[in-house]
């Protein structure tokens, strides 16, 4: 679709829970890369909830409506509906 998925760990600052987050992407077979959130991360999103995705366009700017909890299937619709100008 022309759309890449870059994850964000929001709770990896201890170095145990970082080994439990890879261990957990590598087991769901996770093939895109995730990054560390920076300590004032959820300053940046204003985060309500866990795990929540975003999409951003190439210049950055968040678009669409952010999806709460692990809404996988809901993903497409999504990218679908950015990708044709339908992002409120």
């Amino acid at each position: 679709m022309g759309c890449g998925i870059v994850g964000i760990l929001a709770d990896g600052q201890d170095p145990e829970d970082l080994a439990d987050a890879r261990q957990y992407a590598q087991n769901a077979g996770v093939t895109y890369p995730v990054i560390n959130m920076p300590t004032d991360g959820d300053e940046i999103f204003d985060l309500q909830a866990l795990p929540v995705t975003y999409f951003v366009d190439r210049s950055g700017t968040l678009v669409g409506v952010p999806i709460e909890g692990a809404q996988v299937n809901a993903y497409a619709q999504a990218v679908r509906d950015i990708l044709a100008g339908n992002n409120p």
